[in-house]
């Protein structure tokens, strides 16, 4: 009788072990990232107040093919004074996705991100898509509030 009972106290204990095991696993899937993020902002011109500059981020996120954690992303930004497109790749875990440089097209005539630099990361929470500005940084000074929903998925 006894042994019985020890046998149902660990067969319960293991089930609960792996219930917990799977519960885990599935909070800690990696989000899919894949998809185009836009985000744009304006500010009065400092040359001439009537007039409005602009400009637009567009984040193209697309799966490499190596693995399903990481990403090939191509961010453009155009708009006043501004014309860049940036080869980035994507590094994502849990909750967030890392865009990091990895060059210039070859008619690129900025230079001012090193390969490595990590350029801004992404978090999905409650619908939303949370920025955090690193190495790339806003026009707007009023944008650079880190954690805020900017970029919108297309």
């Amino acid at each position: 009788m006894m042994d019985s009972k020890l046998v149902f106290m660990a067969i319960l204990g293991l089930s609960l072990l792996m219930s917990s095991c799977n519960l885990k696993n599935s909070d800690t899937q990696t989000p899919n990232w894949e998809g185009a993020y836009s985000f744009g902002e304006s500010m009065p011109s400092m040359e001439n107040k009537q007039d409005t500059w602009r400009w637009q981020y567009v984040l193209k996120v697309n799966s490499a093919p190596e693995s399903s954690q990481s990403y090939t992303v191509e961010l453009d930004i155009n708009g006043h004074k501004t014309e860049l497109s940036l080869d980035c790749i994507g590094m994502a875990n849990a909750d967030s996705l890392q865009i990091i440089f990895q060059d210039y097209p070859p008619d690129a005539e900025q230079i001012q991100y090193n390969k490595g630099d990590l350029l801004l990361t992404l978090y999905k929470k409650d619908g939303k898509v949370l920025t955090y500005w690193r190495g790339l940084q806003p026009n707007v000074e009023e944008n650079l509030v880190q954690g805020k929903a900017y970029f919108n998925h297309q």
